[in-house]
């Protein structure tokens, strides 16, 4: 974590690890997010295939969410 710039987590369960990054930077016009998320290990492939879809919605629910409380 570098407070008031990003913070990153990561957990771990035996043939798989997931890491998600939630980065802040200033821009002209205000700021911008970066939202991150991997999955890495030997269960990494069936993980994506069964849920690589609904980690996508997720982490897209989430951007949103953050803009429109941002914007508010």
């Amino acid at each position: 974590m570098d407070e008031n710039r990003n913070f990153n987590w990561a957990t771990a369960a035996p043939g798989l690890r997931m890491e998600a990054g939630h980065a802040v930077e200033s821009v002209t016009d205000g700021c911008r997010v970066t939202l991150t998320f991997a999955l890495s290990g030997l269960l990494a492939p069936i993980v994506n295939w069964m849920y690589g879809r609904l980690i996508a919605e997720y982490v897209n629910t989430e951007a949103q969410g953050l803009k429109r409380r941002c914007e508010a």
